[in-house]
C-alpha cells in the first residue's frame, strides 16, 4: 500500500513538472544543454575564469565551430543567445583553464575572429604598357582608273539605246587604239529608265521619252597620258559623254605595306621603351598586336558633261592636265608590352 502511494506521488510530481515546463515554454532538458560545469579538479586548482563576447554575422559555420571548441571536456562552457530583436546572435565563452607560469590566459580566437571577404582581382584588368605605332611610305602611282560613260535621251527606248551604243562603241575603239585591253574595260552600270515631265495644265505626269545610261571603268598604266585619254573619250562620245572622275593607285601594294609595317613596329617599340624609362620599369615582350590602316587611293574629280562636238574638244588644247602625284601607304599598329618586375 505504501509503495503504491509512493508511485502515485512520483507520477504526480513528474506531471506537475511537465505542466510547469509547458506553461513556461522551456524543456526539462534545456538547462543541462545551456550550462555546463567544469571538472571539480579545475575549480579546486585555482583556475582563473575569463569571459569573452564577440558579435557574429550569423549562426552558420562560425557559430558551430565555436560551439565545438567550447564543448571540449574540462576546458570551457559556452552559450549562444540572441542579443535582442533584429540583432545578430552573440557568442559568449567562459574558459576555465589553469594559466601557464609567466603567461596570461589566452582567448580562443579562431572561433570568435570576425569574418572578412577576400580581396578579388578581375582577370580582365588592363595590365602592361599600351601604345600605338604608325608607319608611312610614299610612292608614285602606277595605275589610273577612269570612270566614264554615256547618257542618251530619245522618245523611244530603241532610239535612246542605239545612240548610247554607238557613242560607247566609239569610245571603246579609242581606248583600244591607246593600247588599253578589253580586260581593263569593265561595265559598272547600265540602266534604261522612262523620263517624265509634269503637265501643269492637266495636273499630271506625262511620259516624254527614255534615258539610257552606260558607264564603264577604264584601267590604264599609261599615267602620263591620262589627260589625252580623257580628251579622246570626250571627242568620240560627243554630247553624250559623261566623265565621273579619275583615281590613282598602286597595283601591287604588298611591298609598300611591308615597309610601312616595319616602320610602325619600330615606332611602337620606341614609344613603349620611352614609357618604361619614364615610369622606372623594365619593358617586357609584346603580348598583343593589332594592325589597322593600309593603302588609300587618290581620287581626282574630273566630272563634266556634254563637252560637245569636235570644235569643243579642240578648244581644250593643250591636253587636259591630269597629275598622279604621290600616294601614301599608312599602317597603324596597336600593341601591349608586359612589364618585368
Amino acid at each position: 500500500m505504501t509503495k503504491g502511494r509512493l508511485l502515485i506521488a512520483v507520477l504526480s510530481l513528474v506531471s506537475a513538472l511537465l505542466i510547469i515546463a509547458a506553461c513556461t515554454g522551456t524543456s526539462p532538458t534545456a538547462a543541462p544543454q545551456a550550462t555546463a560545469t567544469s571538472a571539480p579538479t579545475s575549480a579546486t586548482s585555482g583556475a582563473q575564469n575569463m569571459t569573452a563576447t564577440s558579435g557574429l554575422s550569423g549562426a552558420g559555420s562560425a557559430s558551430s565551430e565555436a560551439a565545438a571548441q567550447l564543448s571540449a571536456p574540462g576546458q570551457a562552457m559556452g552559450t549562444i543567445a540572441p542579443a535582442g530583436p533584429g540583432s545578430a546572435p552573440l557568442a559568449s565563452e567562459t574558459i576555465s583553464r589553469a594559466p601557464t607560469v609567466g603567461q596570461a590566459p589566452a582567448l580562443a580566437q579562431s572561433s570568435l575572429a570576425p569574418i572578412y571577404p577576400a580581396i578579388q582581382y578581375s582577370a580582365s584588368q588592363q595590365v602592361g604598357i599600351w601604345v600605338t605605332g604608325q608607319g608611312e611610305v610614299t610612292a608614285s602611282p602606277d595605275l589610273a582608273i577612269i570612270n566614264a560613260g554615256v547618257e542618251a535621251r530619245d522618245s523611244t527606248v530603241e532610239a535612246a539605246r542605239s545612240q548610247a551604243a554607238q557613242a560607247m562603241g566609239r569610245m571603246v575603239q579609242a581606248l583600244n587604239a591607246r593600247g588599253i585591253k578589253s580586260g581593263d574595260i569593265q561595265t559598272r552600270f547600265f540602266n534604261i529608265s522612262p523620263e517624265y515631265v509634269w503637265n501643269n495644265a492637266r495636273n499630271r505626269q506625262e511620259l516624254v521619252g527614255y534615258i539610257v545610261n552606260n558607264q564603264v571603268t577604264v584601267r590604264t598604266r599609261d599615267i602620263g597620258n591620262v589627260g589625252l585619254i580623257i580628251d579622246e573619250l570626250a571627242e568620240r562620245g560627243g554630247d553624250l559623254v559623261r566623265i565621273q572622275g579619275v583615281s590613282f593607285t598602286v597595283e601591287n601594294t604588298e611591298a609598300l605595306e611591308s615597309q610601312a609595317r616595319e616602320k610602325a613596329v619600330a615606332n611602337l617599340r620606341a614609344k613603349a621603351q620611352q614609357f618604361a624609362q619614364l615610369t622606372g620599369v623594365q619593358l617586357g615582350k609584346p603580348i598583343f598586336l593589332s594592325e589597322s590602316g593600309g593603302f588609300v587611293p587618290m581620287v581626282e574629280s574630273y566630272a563634266f558633261k556634254a563637252l560637245g562636238a569636235r570644235e569643243s574638244v579642240a578648244a581644250l588644247e593643250p591636253p587636259t592636265p591630269i597629275s598622279g602625284g604621290e600616294l601614301t601607304v599608312t599602317i597603324t599598329v596597336q600593341g601591349v608590352f608586359s612589364i618585368i618586375e
